[in-house]
């Protein structure tokens, strides 16, 4: 009960940073953006900068409050990320669903687009990585299972899918010289990539919870912060599904947290060696 209190704070700080990051990025487009799109001095050009300062200071924070109470979460990929329960499957499926509508939605918008193809290849990768994050974590429920290669593999899909995202949202503002029109979507396509490299540390046997769990925070509110902009919403809705699938992420890996002395016990999850 205590570590499921734990997931909900700490869900709510992200959740509402995320909410603040939209207002305040919302304020920046309204207020510092004038008629010729140009950005003129403005108190929400520093705001924005300093609430991702604050964000990350928070999470730290957060964090490192964890550690001083000697809590951890387990190295190994099936006790780090175990979500049983009907709820949890219920959260999964619904998670999906969303990024699923998102990429169906945006390969439709896109069609006219002078960068489509890219767009096209950023709605596939995001279908599969909404396929992909059902099953990631219902694998979790399965000690010993025997697809660990598999569950590594799809684990790298959302970040193949933020890291063509960033390219293209270059290829898409390549000839602005605007930069704050599209640098909290590099941000936020960063942030997610970092943070989903961080998780499929646990499948590939080389976890750092702190940097998964940080790295999580940071791209779930990014990502709903970048909801202020402008953009097909197709990929509005794949931001909200990718915060969501961060924001369950933190939850289990809370609700999964030890106190005591750390195990190390990832290394009976894969069937390779690493060098750390």
């Amino acid at each position: 009960m205590f570590e499921d209190s734990k997931s909900l704070e700490t869900s709510c700080y992200v959740l509402g940073f995320g909410a603040f990051g939209i207002f305040v990025r919302w304020m920046q487009l309204m207020i510092a953006r004038n008629d010729e799109g140009l950005f003129d001095p403005s108190f929400w050009n520093v705001a924005v900068p300093v609430l991702l300062i604050v964000e990350a200071f928070t999470f730290l924070r957060i964090i490192s409050k964890f550690k001083s109470e000697r809590k951890y979460v387990p190295d190994s990929f099936f006790k780090s990320l175990k979500n049983e329960g009907k709820i949890y499957k219920l959260c999964r499926y619904a998670v999906s669903f969303i990024m699923l509508a998102g990429s169906a939605l945006l390969a439709i918008q896109c069609d006219a687009d002078k960068n489509s193809v890219f767009l096209y290849i950023l709605a596939c990768l995001g279908a599969v990585t909404a396929l992909s994050f059902p099953f990631i974590l219902s694998s979790a429920n399965k000690p010993h299972n025997e697809h660990m290669g598999l569950i590594s593999f799809l684990s790298s899909l959302p970040i193949l899918l933020f890291g063509f995202w960033l390219i293209t949202c270059y290829k898409q503002n390549s000839i602005s010289s605007i930069g704050w029109s599209y640098v909290i979507e590099l941000i936020t396509a960063s942030c997610s990539m970092i943070a989903f490299f961080r998780v499929a540390g646990f499948a590939f046997g080389v976890p750092s919870w702190t940097n998964a769990m940080f790295w999580s925070m940071m791209g779930a509110a990014t990502c709903l912060m970048s909801l202020s902009d402008s953009r097909y919403i197709g990929q509005q809705i794949m931001l909200v599904g990718a915060a969501l699938m961060l924001i369950m992420y933190i939850w289990i890996m809370i609700s999964n947290m030890r106190k005591g002395r750390r195990e190390d016990d990832s290394a009976a999850d894969i069937n390779f060696e690493y060098v750390n």
